[in-house]
């Protein structure tokens, strides 16, 4: 069984300064609630961890919050361009592919719509909008990461900040 975790950034900064959206920081808000979703979910995910992360600022930091909860060392979180500017579900399913077999579970650190997109390409049915610092796993019963397919995955979670307010 492979597990993975699609995870958007907490909320950012707006873009109404000076800065490149790609430098766009989390708010105290978006920091708060990524550590709090890391902390639900903990106890659900299998070990070892692998963890995939956009480069742009607020997605690498949301994964760094995660990686202090979760005991992920933050220098081995895997930068994926792609993750910024969108994946097909081809792609998608390429980079997964590449996930060492070693690790059960997969993180994946990224932003809407790509993030939804993926949920509603891997699961029968996803019909939601990931909200800041959401996380959606899905399931698959396969063995390597390789066979997974799209639409073929079950959820297994859905958390968001939201519902611990």
């Amino acid at each position: 069984m492979k597990l993975v975790v699609l995870v958007r950034h907490g909320k950012a900064e707006h873009t109404d300064e000076p800065k490149p959206d790609y430098r766009r920081d989390l708010t105290t808000r978006g920091e708060v609630d990524a550590t709090r979703i890391a902390e639900e979910i903990k106890p659900m995910l299998p070990q070892p961890l692998h963890f995939i992360s956009s480069p742009a600022n607020r997605a690498k930091q949301t994964a760094t919050f995660f990686a202090s909860v979760l005991g992920y060392p933050e220098e081995a979180i895997q930068e994926e361009e792609d993750l910024y500017d969108g994946l097909t579900t081809t792609e998608f399913l390429e980079m997964l592919a590449k996930v060492p077999e070693t690790s059960d579970c997969v993180l994946v650190f990224g932003h809407n719509p790509t993030q939804t997109i993926l949920a509603d390409r891997m699961l029968e049915y996803f019909g939601r909008i990931l909200p800041t610092a959401g996380a959606v796993a899905i399931r698959f019963e396969v063995q390597s990461w390789a066979d997974i397919e799209p639409r073929s995955g079950e959820q297994a979670f859905y958390k968001y900040p939201k519902m611990f307010r």
